[in-house]
């Protein structure tokens, strides 16, 4: 496995407080992490500084990655866009023709019936799973998820499963957070606390 991602001595204060305190890590190519930890742990914040959505303010990342994929909280949906409409939105903006594929991530994600419906008539659990196909269509060689599984029903968190699967099989790389310790029976996770601004 080659490096992917190096993190030296990261740190990240909000209100005078470190939330990341002198993170050091390195993530390598085809590895699954799993960083957990209570709400305000600085999960979120730590996701946003290694994809470069957020800047550094102390310390140093050295991202190798050639193409990414960030799901968050907010989704990133345009609520006045169909659930077509969205997924087409990233590929074309990708510049990306998977246009074939988009039909194959409908299925699987079971929402084939509301590929025309808007976004914003979706439940939160629907327009998550919009959000995740993503991955799919986008085809990055890094997944970064924020808590990929809330707000998912259990036949969604079997289908995001058997997703990372196939992932992993093609040499994908994938980040997760959650507020607890994550095993999967086909895949080696490699579970880090994130307390007290110190990832363990």
């Amino acid at each position: 496995m080659n490096l992917l991602i190096k993190i030296i001595n990261l740190t990240i204060q909000r209100n005078n407080r470190n939330i990341l305190d002198n993170i050091s890590l390195d993530i390598h190519t085809k590895s699954f992490l799993n960083i957990y930890g209570a709400n305000g742990s600085g999960k979120t914040s730590f996701l946003k500084v290694i994809t470069g959505i957020s800047e550094i303010e102390s310390g140093e990342i050295v991202n190798n990655s050639n193409n990414q994929v960030y799901v968050g909280h907010k989704y990133g949906l345009k609520n006045n866009l169909t659930v077509s409409e969205n997924l087409m939105f990233d590929l074309q903006n990708n510049n990306i023709d998977k246009t074939h594929k988009l039909s194959e991530a409908l299925e699987i994600y079971k929402m084939s019936k509301f590929k025309d419906t808007l976004v914003k008539h979706l439940s939160h659990g629907q327009q998550k799973r919009v959000s995740l196909m993503r991955t799919i269509l986008l085809d990055s060689d890094f997944w970064v998820l924020d808590e990929p599984f809330s707000a998912l029903d259990d036949e969604t968190k079997r289908i995001l499963n058997e997703t990372f699967v196939e992932a992993i099989k093609h040499n994908k790389t994938i980040i997760v957070t959650g507020h607890n310790t994550f095993k999967h029976d086909l895949i080696k996770v490699q579970n880090y606390v994130l307390k007290d601004g110190r990832i363990q």
